[in-house]
């Protein structure tokens, strides 16, 4: 969607619906730029990060792992930690999302 702003969305109405569901929805199963999963747990809170919330990493055991707010940034190169590479399909990874908020 974000290549669409203002071809397809008008610019204005689309930063109006990010900012009230956030880049990532809550709940969304997505693979960080070092391989682990994660899904969604907060929406991101600095409006200029909208696409960095925090996310509960899955261990290969299936459990929760940590929590990992994707807007921290490395003390060394000032860049981010961690990033999301992409959304992932649960039913593809056999992951009940709503088991795990509940």
């Amino acid at each position: 969607m974000w290549k669409e702003c203002g071809v397809t969305f008008d610019p204005i109405l689309f930063k109006v619906f990010v900012n009230a569901i956030g880049a990532y929805p809550i709940g969304s199963l997505v693979e960080l730029d070092n391989q682990e999963m994660g899904i969604v747990c907060e929406n991101a809170q600095n409006p200029k990060h909208l696409d960095r919330p925090k996310v509960l990493t899955i261990n290969p055991d299936g459990g929760n792992g940590r929590s990992i707010n994707l807007s921290e940034r490395d003390e060394r190169t000032g860049g981010f930690k961690r990033s999301i590479v992409r959304c992932l399909d649960p039913k593809k990874y056999h992951i009940a999302l709503q088991e795990r908020f509940l």
